[in-house]
């Protein structure tokens, strides 16, 4: 398979406040203290195309993910 985030516009990260609030990854590294979920997708496709249609197959795998012990000090 090819990761494809880049060519449908889809972040690969995407990052969290406490309240559930997009965090832009532009303002990071200054904002990693506020992180409290990580965002993790990844865009695939097939590196064949299929026989029956002739296109690559494409799917979309997301998770998230709650950094352990990052609220405390």
């Amino acid at each position: 398979v090819r990761v494809i985030n880049h060519t449908l516009e889809i972040p690969l990260f995407r990052y969290f406040d406490g309240l559930g609030s997009e965090i832009d990854a532009g303002t990071l590294p200054d904002s990693i203290p506020n992180i409290r979920r990580i965002e993790i997708t990844l865009a695939v496709e097939t590196e064949m195309v299929t026989p029956d249609t002739g296109k690559r197959r494409r799917m979309i795998y997301s998770t998230s993910v709650v950094p352990r012990n990052h609220a405390i000090n």
